[in-house]
């Protein structure tokens, strides 16, 4: 049987590689570097009909095992002694099996020894075998939380993938309104006139294209310009041709968050 060998993604910081006699604590999840695929590959084994079964004992004792079949081996999948749904695509190894067992252990520090065995033609054979300890006396508040995620694991997948992609797309609004408000400054046209519609003629003075808004009577709307431009304000009534239009000011990056009557 060839030594088991772990890696250790702990709350915080990078994952540890461990050969074993390691130490963890509360809201670890732990990844099995074992030999199980080598061990396929060498034998010519058919995923389809071999098992696998890993078990967690402690001075001898069982304290729990898990035995499981697995559609893809190798490469970027592993077998999890404990796993957190959310964060890794789930594949037959995912059990809360052993999470349930570290949740009822005395608050102590207790060793453990993990197995991995292959079942092919009705026969087991142990491939792997490590050590780990596991220190209970920080409790397991984290561990009771991923339990919750084994309800359901695609959905808790799901939902994580779903959560990522909706911060991924707050934050790429965020990133584009930066610069967006990097690039522009606003200003502010507000109309006294009690019944008429005033209309607003934003007129650049480089390339004298115009704009032209509309404000209601009695109210205020913003109006953003491109910072380092300049712009003549002219205005008119609804009862005027825009021939009558009279100058209001000229507003530039001087004017930002400013209120202009018109």
């Amino acid at each position: 049987m060839k030594p088991l060998n772990f890696i250790l993604w702990k709350p915080e910081g990078a994952p540890e590689f461990s050969p074993g006699g390691a130490t963890f604590a509360d809201g670890t999840t732990i990844e099995l570097a074992s030999a199980a695929a080598a061990y396929v590959q060498e034998n010519s084994l058919e995923l389809t009909q071999t098992s696998f079964i890993i078990t967690l004992n402690s001075d001898e004792e069982e304290l729990a095992s898990h035995t499981f079949q697995m559609e893809k081996l190798g490469g970027s999948v592993n077998l999890w002694l404990l796993a957190n749904p959310k964060e890794t695509d789930p594949n037959g190894s995912f059990t809360g099996k052993f999470l349930q067992a570290l949740c009822d252990l005395a608050p102590a520090q207790t060793p453990l020894t993990i197995k991995i065995g292959v079942i092919a033609n009705d026969e087991t054979t142990w491939i792997n075998e490590g050590n780990l300890i596991f220190d209970g006396t920080t409790g397991s508040e984290t561990y009771q939380q991923l339990l919750t995620f084994y309800d359901d694991v695609d959905a808790s997948r799901s939902q994580a993938n779903k959560e990522t992609t909706e911060a991924y797309a707050q934050k790429r609004e965020e990133e584009a309104q930066a610069r967006h408000n990097a690039n522009h400054f606003e200003v502010f046209f507000k109309s006294n006139h009690p019944s008429q519609t005033t209309y607003v003629i934003c007129k650049d003075t480089k390339s004298l294209s115009e704009n032209i808004v509309e404000v209601q009577p009695n109210a205020k709307i913003s109006v953003e310009f491109w910072r380092g431009s300049s712009h003549e304000i002219l205005a008119y009534s609804q009862n005027v041709s825009k021939e009558a239009a009279h100058k209001v000011t000229t507003v530039t990056e001087t004017l930002e968050n400013q209120e202009i009557l018109i």
